[in-house]
């Protein structure tokens, strides 16, 4: 009797097989960029004008939901579908082209439906936008090189591997869970504690699928969920310092998305925190002495202090530095004990047993992504890197990733998930043993133990 069922499985993983295979031509939208690149490719140009030496085309589809309720009232809910097209075009060569500043593409949302000609056309109009603009800068940096030499010889743009992936397209779940119910439940607690300021639930789900393609010959269809739910509450101390708590969760897909019961039990818990805060006495302005950082806080130190300065991003022309971030001149220095080791891996989908929302296979360049040691035994031997060079760093390794800047949009090298990895690892008491242990050698009254920031 199981017969007819496991094979209509089989047959149906088979022709799904063979759909991702053929999907890059049956898809109305990747179909329409990939033939406006190739007339771009052969007829852009003006008169006496140089030709574009690279095209990128991106297209993002996304289907987000999102809610709030406030003191057990609902605030706003809403889902919106939207499509957002992104074209970069760059003239002169991969050692000197016409970017001046991070952001020359051009932005605008397009149609939703699958109607390739109006694609197209949106594409064409925004390709000549691009291109027109791409050739002004070009001139303009011309004349600005003229002026001033850069000490350091450093291609603009990398040269990289053409890549060719086609995911499945990804749909939003909502589930069967009543979500502006579930919200105001939660922000609803704020009764248990009169002192509250203000006391929020908001959930936000996200569908995305990207399309890619560009001139050197790399197409990218990938699609990414995302599932967040934060709860938040303010207070405000006796002497009138504002205190302020969340609690959140990001997953990947739905069937990670806690429960109702953990989302309770942890919203109950933010609300003990408030109540504990507002009672704590007031810390001393000075304190030199150790501190032990538990796991939620290290995670912010680990951000602001290695995560936001090795990020890849080209110095001020003159500058002798490797990137502008605060370890530009310290490559191959020692900027951490021996003892610590730290690895940034986009590629890792999972920790213990639960999926990770940072996880990624290409980059938004469509530059596959790479695992990279930043720092080795305490010594920084790498810097994590876009398609756009610093010195010593001529290719990308993987971590360039799209964003809106004022000057439009633009992508950037960016950290992923960092792994810090110690020699000797010790466990949580030990750790607390020895803060205890410092605090005696120092003579210390007490020491300092983080448990969020």
């Amino acid at each position: 009797m199981k017969k007819p069922f496991a094979l209509a499985i089989w047959l149906a993983l088979l022709s799904a097989s063979a759909w991702a295979a053929s999907a890059g031509g049956d898809d109305p939208v990747l179909s329409a960029m990939r033939a406006e690149l190739e007339r771009s490719k052969s007829q852009l140009k003006l008169s006496q004008m140089q030709a574009p030496y690279y095209i990128e085309y991106s297209v993002t589809d996304s289907d987000v939901y999102s809610a709030a309720a406030t003191f057990g009232a609902l605030s706003y809910e809403n889902r919106i579908r939207a499509r957002l097209l992104t074209v970069n075009v760059r003239v002169g060569d991969y050692k000197r082209d016409n970017t001046l500043v991070p952001g020359a593409g051009q932005v605008e949302m397009v149609a939703l439906d699958g109607d390739s000609f109006a694609l197209r056309r949106s594409l064409w109009l925004a390709t000549d936008r691009a291109y027109k603009q791409a050739l002004k800068s070009y001139a303009t940096k011309q004349a600005m090189l003229q002026r001033f030499q850069d000490t350091q010889q450093v291609d603009d743009f990398s040269r990289e591997a053409q890549v060719i992936a086609i995911d499945m397209l990804v749909v939003l779940d909502m589930g069967k869970q009543d979500w502006p119910a579930l919200l105001k439940s939660l922000s609803g607690r704020y009764r248990q504690d009169p002192a509250l300021n203000s006391f929020e639930a908001t959930a936000s789900f996200g569908a995305t699928n990207r399309y890619f393609v560009n001139s050197e010959g790399t197409v990218l269809r990938r699609g990414s969920l995302l599932y967040q739910i934060e709860v938040r509450g303010t207070t405000q101390a006796a002497d009138g310092m504002r205190l302020e708590q969340n609690y959140g969760e990001i997953t990947p897909n739905l069937q990670e998305f806690p429960t109702i019961a953990k989302l309770e039990k942890e919203t109950g818990k933010l609300l003990e925190t408030l109540k504990q805060l507002r009672q704590a006495p007031l810390v001393k302005e000075t304190y030199q002495g150790p501190v032990l950082f538990e796991p939620k806080a290290a995670d912010i130190v680990v951000s602001d202090l290695i995560a936001q300065n090795v990020i890849g991003t080209r110095p001020a022309p003159g500058s002798n530095a490797h990137t502008s971030g605060k370890y530009g001149e310290n490559y191959k220095s020692r900027i951490l004990p021996a003892f610590v080791s730290i690895v940034d891996d986009p590629t890792l989908k999972s920790f213990k047993g639960e999926s990770l929302p940072t996880a990624y296979e290409y980059d938004d360049e469509g530059v596959k992504a790479q695992t990279v040691t930043v720092v080795d035994k305490g010594q920084l031997v790498n810097y994590l890197t876009s398609r756009q060079p610093i010195p010593d760093f001529p290719r990308s390794n993987g971590h360039g990733r799209a964003q809106f800047s004022f000057f439009g949009p633009s992508t950037t090298a960016s950290a992923s998930t960092m792994i810090v990895q110690a020699a000797h690892p010790v466990s949580p008491d030990e750790l607390k043993k020895k803060l205890i242990d410092a605090c005696r050698q120092e003579d210390l009254p007490f020491g300092y133990m983080v448990e969020e920031m």
